[in-house]
C-alpha cells in the first residue's frame, strides 16, 4: 500500500523572453500558481541579488517552490515538489514558466511511492519517472536508467531541451 506520493519536478529554463529580475512578478507567479493547485503556502522568502538575479522559496504544507534566475544568462531553475498525490506539480509551475516565458527548457519529473510511511530499499527502488512538456515544449528524447540497476538518486528521464513554437 502506498501511503505517500511524492513527485518532483525540475525545469531549467533558458532564452527566458520574460523578466527574470522581478522578484516580486516572479513571487507573485509562484503564488498564484500555488492557489491554483491547491497547494498551501506556510512561508516566502525573496531574495533580490545585486547586482542582478532573484531566488525565491515557497514553503508550502505540501512541499516546496523554488525559482532562481540568472539574468545574465536569461536562465531560470525551477524546483517543485509535492507530497499530496491529489495535486499537480505542473499546475504549481504553470504561471513561473508562463512569466519567465522560456524558449527552451530541460526538465525531468520524478514520482517517489513510500510504502507504510517508511523509506524502505523496496519502496525506493520503485521511484518512476514521467517525462512531460511543459508549457507547450514537447520531448525528443528520453533517457531512461533501466529499474533493475536504478537507485532512488539514478532512476531519471531527462527530456533534452526543446525550443517551443511551431
Amino acid at each position: 500500500m502506498v501511503d505517500l506520493l511524492l513527485t518532483r519536478l525540475s525545469v531549467d529554463a533558458f532564452e527566458c523572453a520574460g523578466d527574470t529580475r522581478d522578484a516580486n512578478s516572479i513571487a507573485d507567479a509562484m503564488c498564484r500558481g500555488a492557489v491554483t493547485s491547491g497547494a498551501t503556502v506556510r512561508q516566502q522568502v525573496v531574495e533580490q541579488f545585486n547586482p542582478h538575479g532573484v531566488t525565491c522559496c515557497l514553503v508550502l504544507a505540501e512541499s516546496h517552490l523554488v525559482v532562481s534566475t540568472w539574468p545574465e544568462y536569461n536562465y531560470a531553475s525551477i524546483d517543485a515538489a509535492l507530497c499530496n498525490p491529489a495535486l499537480d506539480v505542473e499546475v504549481l509551475i504553470e504561471p513561473v514558466v508562463s512569466l519567465l516565458q522560456p524558449k527552451r527548457n530541460q526538465q525531468q519529473m520524478t514520482t517517489t511511492p513510500v510504502a507504510n510511511s517508511v523509506a524502505s530499499p523496496v519502496a525506493s527502488s520503485q521511484a518512476s519517472t514521467q517525462a512531460r512538456a511543459v508549457d507547450g515544449v514537447t520531448p525528443r528524447s528520453v533517457i531512461a536508467v533501466d529499474s533493475a540497476d536504478a537507485t532512488p538518486d539514478s532512476q531519471v528521464r531527462v527530456l533534452d531541451a526543446v525550443e517551443t513554437g511551431p
